[in-house]
């Protein structure tokens, strides 16, 4: 199996000014079928995993910083704090994608689940992603949309 973050985005919630993220896993299964699916994993599911296969024995790099230091980077520089996270992130995941023994761990299966086609009954496809039709337009920097300028009577 080959895993590899390809994006990053905020979790949809109303009632929260600073959503959460979540990170975008492109899942690649090295069978004769050569399935692919896209999973989106909260930070604290790869804290988790990263506990369970420790206390498994395995040796893992180091998480990226927490607390109020990346809260500060983030608020400062989002997208270069996000980045750091992500090849953070990447870097415990290059470990999973060479060593079959972690990857038959229970708590990896449990991390990454089934491709949807594999389970049974009713599935949940909210944290799954086709990886044919997943793609990320970036609108923010387009030249056709324009945002009003705010002037000091709109503050």
């Amino acid at each position: 199996m080959r895993l590899i973050i390809t994006a990053h985005s905020k979790i949809r919630s109303s009632s929260s000014l600073s959503s959460p993220i979540v990170f975008h896993i492109h899942v690649e299964e090295m069978t004769p079928k050569k399935k692919e699916y896209v999973v989106c994993k909260r930070f604290r599911d790869f804290v988790n995993l990263r506990t369970y296969l420790i206390n498994e024995g395995f040796n893992l790099p180091s998480l990226p910083l927490t607390g109020p230091a990346m809260s500060l980077w983030m608020a400062w520089n989002k997208e270069e704090a996000l980045q750091y996270r992500v090849d953070s992130l990447q870097e415990l995941l290059e470990c999973i994608n060479i060593s079959e023994e972690m990857q038959a761990c229970p708590s990896f299966q449990s991390f990454i689940g089934g491709s949807p086609d594999q389970k049974r009954g009713y599935t949940s496809l909210s944290g799954f992603r086709t990886a044919e039709s997943f793609r990320i337009v970036d609108l923010s920097k387009s030249s056709c949309i324009q945002l009003p300028k705010r002037s000091r009577s709109m503050i």
